[in-house]
């Protein structure tokens, strides 16, 4: 997986990096 911004998607955090 890449570098991909989420916006109150998937995991916890609203406009948060995640990097996995």
């Amino acid at each position: 997986m890449a570098t991909q911004t989420v916006e109150n998607s998937s995991s916890s955090g609203p406009r948060r990096t995640t990097v996995g």
